[in-house]
């Protein structure tokens, strides 16, 4: 059984080696398929074990709740580590949790040091992190206009993939998505994702250049080349552009990737003066 008897809550951020950064790209998010699927297998033992004995389970999953929900997240780390059925157990629950415990949950997916903890999230996580990139890709490729009412549906349906599973977007080193409307130098108005980058967790710099990794893609998830742009007071922006193809715009259009302080904003817009002849 688990004691919560003289714990001290602990919170930390989990720093990414290059090496870890590389674990989160697509190919090799890809490996996870080739391998047993952690998740799935340890579902199945709890099922067993809990069918066994459900009273005796079900309290012993109530007190490992109960940790997260304090936020004893170091303990819980140190009771979970030879306990992978009940983890799966905690993770197929998600949304039952504060939002701030399953994030935690989520961030340890990003680090190898958590050896087969993190691959069980990382399995967990895999599906809906597929479900992302493909809708990022899709993004590339209009060969129509969208009206307003088809790009904030686009957007809003973006968002809710992030929101819908804390887990995930504290994978992903997400707090909240958003969408919002812009209105740029020309005038156009456009829908665009904010992010609010999660710095207790995990390292927003890394998060961000995760984010971007999946961002700035074509319609195959090939990455593209992006470009900063020297345009007034937005070249001394921390803001990324790549080009997509939009080819029923009567001007060529870009993926934007723009972050101040810890929010990342996403969108498609038209290029800025001068930047048209790096696209």
């Amino acid at each position: 059984m688990v004691c919560k008897q003289g714990l001290i809550k602990k919170e930390k951020i989990m720093k990414l080696t290059v090496k870890d950064i590389k674990r989160i790209t697509e190919e090799e998010l890809n490996k996870v398929l080739l391998k047993e699927n952690l998740y799935r297998a340890n579902i199945q033992k709890w099922n067993q074990k809990s069918s066994q004995q459900p009273k005796q389970w079900t309290a012993e999953a109530e007190q490992y709740f109960d940790m997260l929900e304090e936020g004893y997240y170091d303990e819980f780390l140190f009771a979970i580590h030879d306990d992978l059925p009940m983890l799966a157990r905690i993770v197929k629950g998600s949304g039952l949790l504060p939002n701030n415990a399953e994030r935690f949950l989520g961030s340890l997916g990003r680090s190898s040091e958590h050896g087969d903890t993190g691959n069980l999230i990382l399995d967990f996580v895999n599906p809906h992190f597929q479900v992302l990139m493909d809708k990022f890709a899709v993004v590339y490729n209009h060969n129509k206009r969208q009206d307003d009412y088809a790009a904030a549906k686009k957007s809003s349906h973006l968002v809710n993939l992030i929101n819908d599973n804390n887990i995930f977007s504290g994978y992903l080193g997400i707090k909240r998505a958003r969408r919002a409307v812009h209105q740029n130098f020309s005038g156009r108005t456009g829908n665009e994702i904010q992010l609010s980058i999660d710095d207790e967790f995990t390292n927003p710099q890394e998060s961000i250049q995760i984010i971007r990794n999946i961002w700035h893609v074509d319609e195959s998830r090939n990455p593209i080349d992006t470009f900063k742009t020297g345009f007034g007071l937005y070249a001394n922006e921390d803001m990324l552009f790549s080009g997509v193809n939009y080819p029923a715009y009567n001007r060529p259009q870009v993926k934007v990737s723009l972050v101040r302080k810890n929010t990342m904003t996403l969108g498609v817009m038209g290029p800025l003066p001068g930047d048209e002849d790096k696209l």
